[in-house]
């Protein structure tokens, strides 16, 4: 089984505040993350799905696309493909997917630190949040047991905000460079879990951006590879 991997699917036809969705996708034949006929993301559901988006067991992010499924389209650097039904077909980074008047651009960051729902990234929710929780955890006085005015600061909360702020700024980055063709690789800090914060007080020499694996696209540059179909289903490898 691979492990959960942490895809950000950017919506290109849509306002800003509701152009990226963090996502989960995870292995096996189980339900997860996936699109319906309307291009609309879903999770956890078992009926009702166009196309499945699953990691297979050598780490690539798949599209199954379901045999009621009236048509799903795969594009890459102009090429273009309409998945098989019940064939898996390998996405990279840059990838997009297009299903009735719904175009989704692949953004893949690695292994997810947590499993969890769809959440919109969007930009006044989260650099709000990030302003907030950074003002409270660092600007309020603490009191003798360690919290603020008498209650523990809400950590969680100022990593979350902080990371998805970072990793919006990040997929913004990507997604200008792709529309232009290339160039410029962005940094991005996925995890959900501090580092982005950290790695700003860190020296420029031991940050450590999340990358997509080899073989899956770097961001920023277009991948220019065959779409590959495979022959058999992601949970049977």
């Amino acid at each position: 089984m691979s492990e959960p991997t942490l895809v950000c699917l950017e919506r290109l036809s849509a306002r800003p505040e509701e152009r990226f969705v963090r996502c989960v996708a995870l292995g096996g034949a189980g339900p997860g993350l996936a699109l319906d006929a309307r291009g609309a993301i879903v999770w956890m559901q078992s009926t009702g799905i166009a196309c499945a988006l699953r990691m297979s067991r050598d780490g690539q992010l798949l599209a199954v696309r379901s045999r009621d499924a009236l048509s799903v389209h795969v594009h890459r650097a102009g090429r273009s493909l309409e998945a098989p039904c019940d064939k898996p077909v390998v996405l990279l980074a840059g990838d997009e997917i297009e299903i009735a008047q719904a175009r989704w651009r692949i953004h893949l960051h690695g292994p997810a630190a947590e499993i969890h729902p769809p959440r919109l990234l969007s930009p006044r929710r989260w650099v709000a949040m990030a302003a907030m929780a950074t003002a409270v955890v660092a600007g309020c006085k603490t009191d003798a047991t360690g919290g603020v005015d008498g209650q523990a600061p809400d950590a969680a909360l100022a990593d979350a905000a902080l990371s998805d702020a970072a990793l919006l700024d990040a997929l913004s980055e990507q997604s200008d460079a792709w529309a232009e063709g290339g160039g410029g690789e962005a940094e991005v800090d996925a995890q959900g879990d501090g580092a982005a914060d950290a790695a700003e007080d860190a020296p420029e020499a031991k940050k450590s951006p999340v990358r997509p694996a080899p073989g899956k696209g770097a961001p920023g540059r277009v991948p220019k590879q065959k779409i590959e179909v495979r022959d058999f289903p992601p949970f049977a490898e």
